[in-house]
């Protein structure tokens, strides 16, 4: 066995390995590093592995941790046959095509990068790829070598260039499919490669008069040069990024000194002075867009004993410096953080009360933690393992800041509550520990149609204490008239809202949120837990509540309020009151997008040990039961035996009954396919056993929804068989419709099979519209449907996802591309699975297929039956959205028939794409507010539309404020007016800031009178703002303008220091005075970069603020001292002086 070369790597390639592929929660962005520890620059060679375990040491189940299979491969972890260290990883390739890839690495487009590897064949061959990826995860670039070489360890490398578009990088070892042979790999790499131009290759864009050109060895010569002159040439940057930039020249008896400019900033300055055919060379560091730049020498001098002023550049070496590009990132991040905290200790609460201490004491703690981690940083890291600690705390650090803030931002909107309670949407995650959250603090409210579900969270927040025996109930719901409003008519119910624990997948990448870093693992919310009555809440958690409502067809419109209150053991009760708007639009209460979606009563039984045949039934009843409710029609696209009529027939009578699946028809099972002869007498075993059962159906009355499910997934080996197949169902079952998911981009026209399947299904990721288009104009149905391989930036449901991404799949997207439904192949795969019965934090493993959490199981079976989760109220308000859309286009066919002006129908349209919402499957929002909007304007456009002529709908909102008026500083806190002057009033008010609400409000109306309301807005800093209004009532919405709000002074004013050390001893004080401008909340004072101070200020604002800080017994020196004033707006530093202390 080989030992490791002990080789004293860069640390910086250690630290850019973590900051470019955080894996997970202990391996966030770095957020600050001010310390020459962190700033020391790369040195000038591309030295910076980017691989993540590229010597396979670490090693997790027996395979390499971060390296991904390719496809199906076989590999493993091995110690007997190593290049260098303990492990390699041995590939085993047995004619199928066998690979492993690494971990995908961010790149920069435009820049070289080169992948090497180290292979021993035992037999066969090798291949190292080198791969490029866009943001589509759609390989746009390969290059890629191999060698055949037996029983030596031999080095492989590849080299390319990103292309344009390029976001990701991956290394492949692979072994092709006609070469079966086995094969070691040890020691990966990809590293940048330098970009080094000649002098004597650049175009020269400009030379002052007089000086002559030539060459000198392989310098540029500049001869006759004077003080003062130039010459300047071209330089092209292939990426955009942070270079380290070096210049290098010769030297001569007659060489003077040249100032270097690029773009006109100085690098630095080349002495060209030396002994005939020397070396000369300056590094500096620039960020760099990509294109063209004005690279500059003007000669400035020479030394004395130079016998002139010649100037010899020789090459120029552009080297992607990442790390410290990176570190930049990092050093601004952990700013970003100290701001957070600032701006959240602005509103940190006075006085005595428990909840108020421990919040400041949190501050107090995050504070300490913040200068601990600048202080580790100032010292030298002495190895990878104390790298890697830094590098995690300062990541969890500048998130724990973040979710400080949410405490901080509910205690302050309800500083009267034991606990907090905010609110957040429906299709926000909302994790119970380590991350921040998107909860607001403003009235509640959510806005639904007639025979609708919505839904919303709540979330408790306990400051300090444990909450124990915490129950959840709906205390009341009121109409518009002040009256209780019975369940028939608008159904609240509320129930704690569970975690599952996700883990690391090498199958997909979880994407980052505005409130995630990507690849969270941890405990993810999921799982509705109506089991639980009564939950511990531990002090710091964020522990979400499901509220869930349902409108009847029958409710009228108008505003309802639902109040829901929270009780803890011992603590008096909290409540929340949420106005519940219904609009005047009916949607149908059947899904309009047909589905076929897999339950399997078998995974059920299983689950639950249940064997009677009545106790079966039973429970199979209230699966069904409880599907029924979230939209999905119980199917079997895997199925061996046809459906009983009986059971068909149950499902008819309670449920009602779309379409269902007769024999699902599988190519692989029963079929030899070098043996044509033999295909008959199966293809008559299945024609047979359809015959009869549609014999059955059509006694029955149900042969006109059966379908025939087959060739899942079958790849065009298969193709004459599966054509065979096809011609004799066709022949024999005419008007029995076949759906697959036969591999064919081009559904029928590629396979042949066009006219045959009559249902096409292609993944979510690789439909093509024009060719799903083409099918539909041939009479054929196009369908999705979701698996393990549809991964971001496409949407799909696996634990950890967006709940959003379920919701604007199944809703705007299926609509716009006009989409005839979709499919998935199991929503219960609970193999080997036992109900949920634990606690709120539950230990029953989401992964419910190889490599991905939530893939085949969209719900949880319970202690007591089915248990609904929120990617499955998603799912269902998805297909609501969807027949919300029906409603639209109905409106809009019946407008256009009217003659309705034309202006109107292009905007009602404009909202039926969704644009706002959805360009396609890779593009569509994640934010929740904007996705309510649109809802919003829907709404609004059908009641328009249903109601011609009709001046029912509000007067316009006019938006004014008073920013800057009372203090003369547009310093963040500001009044925001509506005034509406005159015609039909509105009964709610709602405004919104840069897209999100932040103020909701009942309105008593008085038509045609003048309507007026006012919000404060407070805390804002530094920015643009827009603001614009909406005024409902029972008949439309009328939004306002924008308003543009700008905030220049929200920072601290200008502090000023001075001192009084006149007699030059070590003892004298530090004066900070602010003038006038927007006050500061805290002022800190640095002597030589160390904070030796701080004091909280008094907010005044405008008026003068002063700070006085004491230093004593200095020894002899001199002492920098910088001060910082910060608030809610940032921090605003003062300029340096200087102390010199003689004595």
């Amino acid at each position: 066995m080989m030992l490791k070369r002990h080789v004293r790597a860069w640390i910086g390639a250690a630290l850019l390995g973590l900051l470019l592929n955080a894996l997970s929660i202990s391996s966030f962005v770095l957020a600050d590093v001010s310390s020459p520890a962190f700033a020391a620059s790369a040195p000038f060679a591309s030295s910076v592995n980017l691989v993540v375990n590229p010597g396979f040491e670490q090693v997790s189940g027996g395979k390499p941790a971060n390296w991904v299979m390719f496809n199906t491969s076989t590999y493993q972890s091995v110690t007997n046959i190593v290049y260098s260290g303990t492990s390699s990883v041995k590939l085993t390739n047995n004619l199928v095509g066998n690979g492993l890839r690494s971990s995908p690495i961010a790149i920069t487009p435009g820049i070289g990068y080169k992948a090497s590897v180290y292979s021993y064949n035992e037999s066969g061959s090798s291949q190292l790829y080198l791969e490029f990826w866009d943001r589509n995860n759609t390989r746009i670039a390969v290059k890629t070598t191999g060698q055949s070489v037996g029983g030596v360890w031999t080095r492989m490398e590849a080299s390319l260039a990103a292309p344009a578009g390029a976001v990701t990088a991956t290394v492949l070892m692979y072994q092709s499919a006609s070469n079966k042979g086995v094969a070691y790999f040890d020691d990966a790499s990809l590293v940048i490669e330098p970009t080094t131009v000649p002098f004597t290759g650049l175009t020269e864009l400009s030379r002052s008069p007089g000086i002559e050109t030539g060459t000198a060895g392989e310098a540029l010569l500049l001869k006759n040069v004077q003080p003062g002159q130039f010459a300047e040439y071209e330089l092209t940057v292939a990426g955009t990024g942070f270079f380290n930039v070096q210049l290098v020249g010769a030297t001569s008896a007659a060489g003077g000194r040249a100032e270097v400019l690029l773009d006109g900033a100085a690098l630095g300055t080349m002495d060209f002075y030396g002994p005939d055919g020397g070396r000369t060379e300056l590094v500096s560091s620039k960020m760099l867009t990509a294109g063209k730049h004005a690279l500059k020498l003007q000669a400035v001098d020479k030394r004395p004993e130079s016998a002139g002023f010649d100037l010899l550049p020789q090459q120029v070496t552009l080297f992607l410096d990442v790390l410290a590009e990176k570190l930049q990132q990092a050093n601004a991040e952990l700013e970003r953080g100290q701001t957070l905290l600032d701006a959240a200790k602005i509103k940190l609460l006075p006085g005595g009360a428990a909840a108020d201490a421990y919040l400041r004491g949190q501050a107090a703690e995050l504070a300490n933690q913040l200068q601990l981690l600048r202080d580790r940083g100032r010292q030298p890291i002495p190895d990878l393992t104390a790298a890697n600690s830094l590098i995690a705390e300062a990541g969890k650090l500048s998130w724990t800041i973040r979710r400080f803030a949410n405490f901080v931002d509910v205690r302050y909107a309800r500083p009267g509550d034991r606990f907090g309670l905010a609110t957040a949407d429906s299709m926000e995650l909302v994790y119970p520990l380590d991350l921040p959250c998107q909860c607001a603090t403003g009235p509640a409210s959510v806005s639904l149609a007639q025979g609708e579900y919505e839904n919303m969270q709540a979330v408790v927040l306990p400051y300090g204490e444990t909450l124990t025996d915490v129950a959840a109930h709906v205390a009341a719901v009121v109409g518009p008239n002040g009256k209780a409003v019975p369940e028939s008519l608008l159904r609240a119910s509320v129930a704690p809202l569970g975690s599952v624990k996700v883990t690391a997948t090498g199958q997909y990448s979880i994407p980052a949120t505005v409130n995630s870093p990507g690849n969270y693992y941890g405990w993810t919310p999921d799982p509705i837990r109506t089991d639980l009555s009564r939950i511990k809440v531990p002090s710091g958690t964020m522990q979400p509540y499901w509220i869930e409502l349902y409108a009847s067809p029958q409710i009228e419109p108008g505003d309802y309020k639902v109040t829901v209150t929270f009780q803890a053991a011992g603590l008096p009760v909290e409540s929340l009151d949420v106005t519940v708007k219904v609009w005047p639009i009916r949607i149908a209460d059947r899904p309009q997008l047909a589905t076929s979606m897999t339950t399997n009563p078998e995974s059920i039984y299983l689950t639950y040990g249940v064997t009677d045949p009545e106790a079966k039934e039973r429970l199979k009843d209230s699966y069904f039961d409880f599907l029924e409710t979230f939209k999905i029609e119980p199917d079997l696209i895997y199925r061996n035996t046809p459906p009983t009529v009986a059971e068909l027939k149950k499902i008819e009578s309670k449920w009602g009954l779309h379409q269902f699946n007769v024999l699902y028809i599988d190519p692989r099972v029963g079929f030899d396919l070098s043996k044509p002869e033999s295909w008959q007498q199966r293809i008559d075993y299945l024609l047979g056993t359809i015959g009869d059962a549609m014999a059955e159906y059509e006694q029955a009355g149900l042969a006109d929804k059966a379908y025939i499910y087959g060739f899942d997934e079958t790849r065009t080996e298969y193709n004459a068989l599966v054509k065979e197949i096809l011609r004799q169902i066709k022949a024999r079952f005419p008007n029995v419709p076949v759906m697959s998911t036969y591999l064919d981009s081009t559904l029928g026209a590629q396979s042949g099979l066009a006219g045959l399947i009559d249902i096409w299904v292609p993944g979510v990721q690789a439909i093509n519209h024009n060719a799903r288009a083409t099918a539909q104009q041939r009479g054929d149905q196009v369908y999705w449907y979701l698996h393990a391989s549809v991964k971001s930036p496409n949407p799909n449901w696996f634990n950890g996802y967006l709940p959003s991404d379920t919701r604007v799949l199944l809703g705007p997207l299926s609509h716009k591309f006009n989409l005839d439904g979709f499919l998935y192949y199991n929503i219960n795969r609970w193999i080997g699975r036992k109900p949920m019965s634990d606690g709120i934090l539950s230990n029953w493993d989401p992964r419910t297929y190889t490599n991905a959490d939530g893939d085949g199981s969209l719900y949880y079976p319970g202690p007591n039956g089915p248990l609904a989760s929120q990617r499955l109220q998603n799912f269902r308000d998805g297909m609501e959205d969807y027949n919300l859309l029906e409603v639209l286009g109905e409106r809009i066919d019946q407008a256009q028939q009217r003659g309705d002006a034309a202006e109107l129908l292009t905007a009602a349209r404009k909202l039926l794409a969704a644009d706002s919402v959805a360009t396609d499957q890779a593009n569509f929002t994640k934010n929740a507010a904007l996705y309510r909007l649109w809802r919003e304007d829907v709404a609004a456009m059908i009641i328009r539309l249903s109601n011609p002529g009709s001046a029912a709908a509000p007067g316009k909102p006019v938006l004014s404020d008073d920013n800057g008026q009372d203090t003369g500083l547009s310093d963040g806190h500001y009044n925001i007016r509506m005034d509406m002057w005159w015609g039909p009033n509105g009964t709610t008010y709602k405004l919104y800031e840069n897209g999100r609400p932040i103020d909701t409000r009942t309105l008593t109306g008085h038509t045609p009178d003048a309507q007026s309301t006012v919000t404060s807005v407070t805390y804002r800093a530094n920015g643009v703002y827009k603001y614009y209004a909406e005024l409902s009532n029972a008949y439309g919405t009328t939004r306002s303008d924008v308003l543009t709000v700008t905030v220049t002074q929200a920072a601290p004013g200008q502090p000023v220091l001075s001192h009084n050390n006149w007699d030059g001893d070590g003892s004298y004080q530090i004066e900070m005075n602010m003038w006038w401008g927007t006050n500061g909340k805290t002022y800190r004072l640095y002597e030589n970069g160390v904070l030796i101070d701080s004091q909280p200020l008094t907010d005044r604002t405008p008026v003068a603020q002063s700070a006085s800080t004491a230093i004593r017994n200095k020894p002899p020196g001199i002492y920098e001292y910088r001060a910082e004033l910060t608030n809610y707006g940032g921090v605003t530093a003062s300029a340096t002086i200087t102390v010199q202390v003689n004595k």
